[in-house]
């Protein structure tokens, strides 16, 4: 929500940021969350522990040698 630690936004620490949607918080997604990161392999191994999304991870990338 643009908060600045640091002067760095929150969520740039690290190699990846997650942020909870649960019902009762601000930007609400039933019981949702998001995963960010600019790591490929933290962005596979994610879509792939997650389950039943494994064919559609190509549409979260923009790499054009990853297609199938």
């Amino acid at each position: 929500m643009g908060v600045l630690y640091k002067n760095k936004q929150v969520g740039q620490f690290g190699i990846s940021s997650a942020f909870s949607m649960q019902s009762n918080k601000v930007i609400d997604a039933g019981e949702g969350g998001v995963l960010c990161t600019n790591d490929d392999e933290v962005m596979t191994r994610s879509v792939l522990y997650s389950g039943c999304y494994e064919a559609n991870y190509i549409k979260h990338n923009n790499y054009d040698d990853l297609k199938p």
